[in-house]
């Protein structure tokens, strides 16, 4: 993939979803992390991802993040823990 555009974010969702309920992702996780476990985009690609969907952003994109102090971000709605 050339461009975080291209991410197709239900796919993206699907694939955190599963990851967490099969223990292959922590309930906080970066991007670097997401990319391990979700091949496909780059960890830079997943970071300007994260970014724009997450609770707060300017974009106008649908929260389906919280970013974290640490600069993590978890799944809003994430049970798994």
């Amino acid at each position: 993939m050339t461009s975080s555009s291209k991410i197709d974010p239900e796919q993206v969702l699907r694939d955190i979803r599963t990851a967490r309920r099969e223990g292959r992702l922590p309930y906080r996780f970066s991007p670097r992390q997401l990319a391990k476990v979700c091949p496909g985009p780059s960890a830079a690609e997943y970071a300007s991802f994260l970014h724009r969907h997450r609770v707060g952003n300017d974009h106008g994109k649908v929260a389906c993040f919280w970013r974290r102090a640490d600069q993590s971000y978890s799944l809003i709605g994430d049970n798994w823990q």
